[in-house]
């Protein structure tokens, strides 16, 4: 519990703002995008999401249940790849898209936090969490 408040307590008023406010960005549409509604309504199955958690930053990559993936231009462009081996695991530094480097360092700055990018893709087991 004290490090939870010690987190909160160094994060700023917009910080605390995203912390409490998560945003979530369809990244699969471009970069370029405004925050959408955080809401299970608004999100594809097989699309991508940055949820930017004011102390984090969560990448979700979506997969129908047929496993069907993200469209695989999406996947050559970000990480360099035509599909995604379910037995990997994925970082920041994997990704290859200049664009998106770009707008995670755009999310950063305007929360002057350093935060931490975690990849998860649907059906992860951290989901849960």
């Amino acid at each position: 519990f004290q490090y939870l408040r010690f987190k909160l307590e160094t994060l700023g008023a917009l910080g605390f703002s995203i912390w409490a406010y998560p945003r979530l960005y369809p990244i699969h549409e471009g970069y370029n995008q405004e925050p959408i509604n955080l809401s299970c309504n608004n999100i594809q199955p097989e699309g991508a999401y940055l949820l930017d958690c004011g102390t984090e930053i969560l990448f979700w990559i979506g997969m129908l249940s047929t496993g069907e993936e993200i469209s695989s231009e999406f996947l050559m462009k970000t990480f360099g790849v035509s599909s995604f081996n379910p037995k990997a695991s994925y970082s920041a530094e994997d990704i290859q898209d200049e664009d998106f480097h770009d707008f995670l360092g755009s999310l950063r700055g305007s929360s002057g936090l350093y935060q931490l990018v975690i990849i998860m893709m649907n059906g992860d087991p951290r989901e849960q969490q």
